[in-house]
């Protein structure tokens, strides 16, 4: 639930662990939600394809205190994208759809945090449209600007900043909208610059990359995918 807090005490105590599967999908597009899964630990790949059939666009990746398919819960309507775990094996548990509308009802606090969630969501998503213009060097810029931001993790000795979602280049070449080549002469170029680090399924940031975008200043924390 973007991030619930204090809050997740009360919505563990009505959940149950599930079994997860590394790639395998947890709910597929246009299928009922019929409960809801708190990601506990691991990461969690949002895809949706705009056809049937066609290819998929990574939207999101869910980590740690998200909940998969909330706003398909919220507007009562089937599942509007496909969640995958992660190749590393994400930690999930149930709730059932009773206990999270019971929990909805008894605290505000816990409605408050599903709207900001929804929210927060949206304004992420508009900032990621707004780059759908930019070349594909920025694009790729600041996914890894918003990767390191939600889900990197900081070495406080030398402040370099992990990314281990077990990203490949054409999983990033998916969320920008570009070709696994063009991402691959991206990331050559930031690594040759000392930018980044490039690891197996995993990357170090080494500088403040908003020093290697192009022609445009980049502020905030960077946007996220789709």
């Amino acid at each position: 639930m973007g991030r619930i807090g204090d809050l997740e005490s009360k919505v563990l105590a009505v959940s149950r662990p599930t079994p997860t599967q590394a790639n395998a999908a947890m709910l597929l597009q246009g299928n009922a939600v019929t409960r809801l899964l708190l990601v506990t630990g691991g990461h969690v790949r949002v895809h949706r394809a705009a056809l049937a059939n066609g290819p998929t666009m990574l939207l999101d990746i869910l980590g740690a205190g998200d909940l998969v398919a909330l706003e398909d819960l919220v507007v009562g309507s089937r599942s509007h994208a496909t969640y995958l775990c992660g190749p590393k094996l994400a930690s999930v548990r149930a709730i059932s759809l009773a206990d999270f509308a019971r929990l909805r009802a008894e605290n505000p606090r816990i409605e408050q945090a599903v709207v900001w969630t929804i929210a927060t969501q949206l304004r992420e998503r508009d900032a990621a449209l707004a780059l759908a213009s930019h070349k594909v060097r920025n694009r790729v810029i600041m996914f890894l600007r918003w990767l390191a931001a939600a889900h990197g993790r900081e070495d406080t000795e030398t402040g370099a900043v992990l990314i281990d979602v077990g990203f490949t280049q054409p999983d990033i070449a998916a969320a920008v909208g570009a070709a696994p080549a063009q991402v691959s002469a991206v990331l050559s170029s930031l690594r040759d610059n000392g930018f980044i680090a490039i690891g197996y399924r995993s990357l170090h940031v080494l500088a403040d990359l908003r020093k290697a975008v192009d022609g445009v200043s980049a502020a905030g924390n960077g946007s996220p995918p789709g």
